[in-house]
């Protein structure tokens, strides 16, 4: 076991075979899925998305101990959009053959090629004026005492954006949480100058699939919190959800399904839309596009950006991704729970 944890990135932290899943940050259970997987040391092994919510320097060192497997002769089938991660698993020597699948048929054979597009998710800048998320001092603590977020301040306006990064572990979901409410906490949130009622700040969860009920579909699930919170009447918010969901790239026909039918990048978008209908003053979205490529990753950025100009919602984007972090206007960097740079300028704006 000591071996397999190592050789998925987690061998200077073996402290963490003693912790709960959820006591995990989202890249620190996507390597110990890993080191799972490399426990009996297969001939060939399925990776689902593995570099999803990693930061920079710990999807580095994982691709590069699947560069090592596949070298070694382990039999690789890589499921990603990641086509920086396909490229590097390629030049490190292994034969690649690479197949493009397109609702459910193979669409291109051959090398990977392109990149993403950039999104053009474009909002009102933050003003100067009243802040729509006012924080201050904000500290969490585990049951134990031990502080996971200590002293954070940040102010967010009307239509503003703001990308927190950090590497796994450095505080970043447990900032999501508090923020919407989800994690007990000291310090102040405000939102337009007011403690926020339940409706106002809307949380998109990393682990999007535990997010929603099996046993009910999709377009339920997306229009039931507009009716709660929002008001709204059945026949609304579920119109009104058809429509949202058709703009992020969803038919009516997968909607329609459980959940267990749609795919991790299908339900980030459906995710995002629940939250979105509600009609929030801040939504706080945690990886809500690690799963998606490049065109789905723009509608999604663009939806936001049209919300931020044209309602005021002030976004909160938890990211790894250096194309989702640069539709933010400023970016928050944690560390150890602690604020490492305060909210700047997205870098190149």
């Amino acid at each position: 076991m000591a071996d397999a944890v190592d050789r998925a990135g987690l061998g200077a932290e073996p402290w963490l075979l003693r912790r709960f899943p959820h006591q995990l940050s989202g890249g620190q259970q996507q390597r110990m899925a890993l080191a799972q997987t490399l426990v009996t040391r297969p001939g060939a092994v399925v990776l689902d998305e593995p570099t999803t919510g990693l930061d920079p320097a710990t999807r580095g060192a994982v691709l590069d101990r699947l560069c090592v497997l596949a070298r070694g002769g382990t039999a690789l089938v890589l499921l990603t959009h990641d086509l920086d991660a396909v490229a590097r698993i390629a030049a490190a020597g292994p034969a690649v053959q690479v197949l493009r699948l397109d609702h459910g048929r193979v669409v291109r054979r051959g090398p990977a090629g392109g990149r993403a597009d950039a999104p053009r998710a474009g909002g009102a800048p933050a003003g100067d004026g009243d802040a729509r998320l006012a924080v201050r001092g904000l500290t969490v603590r585990s049951a134990s005492g031990v502080p996971l977020l200590s002293g954070v301040d940040l102010t967010l306006g009307r239509g503003g954006c703001l990308a927190v990064v950090g590497p796994s572990g450095a505080g970043k979901t447990t900032l999501g949480r508090a923020l919407a409410g989800l994690a007990p906490h000291t310090g102040r949130v405000l939102v337009d100058g007011a403690v926020p009622a339940r409706r106002a700040v809307q949380y998109v969860h990393q682990d999007c699939r535990s997010a929603f009920l099996d046993h009910r579909s999709v377009l339920d699930q997306v229009a039931r919190p507009a009716v709660l919170l929002h008001g709204s009447s059945h026949a609304d918010a579920r119109a009104g959800a058809l429509a949202l969901l058709d703009r992020l790239g969803l038919a009516r026909d997968t909607v329609a399904r459980r959940p267990g039918g749609l795919s991790g990048g299908q339900l980030q978008r459906a995710s995002v839309a629940r939250a979105l209908l509600v009609r929030p003053s801040v939504l706080v979205a945690d990886e809500a596009t690690s799963a998606l490529d490049g065109g789905h990753r723009r509608l999604l950025l663009d939806e936001l950006g049209r919300a931020r100009r044209e309602e005021g919602l002030a976004v909160v984007l938890i990211s790894h991704d250096p194309v989702t972090v640069a539709a933010a206007d400023r970016v928050l960097a944690l560390s150890g729970g602690r604020v490492a740079a305060p909210p700047g300028p997205t870098p190149g704006a």
